[in-house]
């Protein structure tokens, strides 16, 4: 699906995105917003946005981020840890809804937040934006794509409670169970695909998953020759759908 790397491939490389309006803007000095904790909050799609949307039911959450870049606090600045003027990392992190007939795609919600303790943590983010695009603007969607850094427990088990589906890269070392009771749980890399499971994938548990929440695993091979695996709790779905639907996220391994 050439369209989500087109989507992910133009918000990534903006080294200056465009505000959303409505936001709260907490810049001056990095300062967080008491309220949420950003730094910038775009918590809605404007009105002009809405209008423009181009809505589906079967629409995509991609959630993508990218390191803005890093400040130096002021010397009257005094860090969690004491160090005054320490180095502080600042990441955008953007929900793309995307239409997945027509291709258009737009940003529907945005948190700036920066690194430190007592701070909003990129997971954290994509879980106040779920919630946002789903019970406050009511947007039609059904799937959501995330990069492994998305792949925690809370986040994959809040897609589910929310009604969605999803489809997640996590990194090889990531242990999974995909044997009887008595295997054990190995790392995705150590994990045996003949030809049918590097088609179909293979159903499998992650760790630190509930036991019943089963999630199909596949073996990607991109186009660099790097191999990627991708999970979803669609158990009905095949590799070629993997690799169309998260191809734009694979290219850009970019970590909080």
């Amino acid at each position: 699906m050439g369209r989500i790397e087109s989507a992910v491939r133009e918000q990534h490389s903006q080294h200056r995105l465009p505000e959303i309006a409505g936001s709260t803007n907490n810049r001056e000095h990095g300062k967080t917003e008491p309220a949420t904790g950003y730094l910038i909050t775009g918590r809605q799609a404007p009105g002009t946005v809405r209008e423009s949307l181009s809505e589906h039911p079967c629409a995509l959450l991609v959630f993508d981020i990218s390191r803005a870049h890093s400040m130096r606090a002021p010397a009257t600045h005094t860090s969690d840890d004491g160090t005054p003027g320490v180095r502080q990392h600042v990441n955008v992190i953007d929900c793309l809804y995307v239409n997945p007939i027509t291709g258009t795609y737009l940003p529907v919600d945005r948190r700036v937040i920066v690194s430190g303790k007592g701070r909003k943590t990129a997971q954290q983010a994509v879980g106040d934006m779920l919630v946002n695009v789903v019970h406050r603007q009511r947007l039609p969607c059904s799937v959501v794509l995330m990069n492994s850094w998305c792949a925690t427990r809370d986040l994959m088990l809040l897609v589910e409670r929310l009604g969605k589906t999803y489809w997640c890269r996590i990194k090889d070392s990531r242990l999974v169970h995909a044997g009887g009771p008595d295997e054990n749980y190995r790392t995705a890399n150590d994990i045996a695909f003949d030809s049918d499971a590097l088609v179909r994938g293979k159903v499998v548990t992650l760790k630190r998953l509930p036991e019943n929440h089963k999630v199909r695993l596949f073996r990607i091979t991109v186009d660099s020759g790097a191999v990627e695996y991708i999970v979803t709790d669609q158990l009905t779905q095949d590799a070629t759908n993997a690799a169309q639907l998260m191809r734009g996220l694979l290219l850009n391994r970019t970590v909080p």
